[in-house]
């Protein structure tokens, strides 16, 4: 999985080849999350 934010949207990359585009309310918070999640 890869994360990237620009201007409040996250990027994921998923490792099945698909992408999802979010807007979340808190994106930085949203993205400490998930690579917190990802390193486990």
């Amino acid at each position: 999985m890869y994360v990237s934010r620009t201007d409040r949207f996250v990027l994921v990359r998923l490792r099945a080849g698909r992408s999802l585009l979010l807007t979340p309310a808190e994106p930085e918070r949203f993205v400490a999350a998930l690579q917190s999640a990802a390193a486990a």
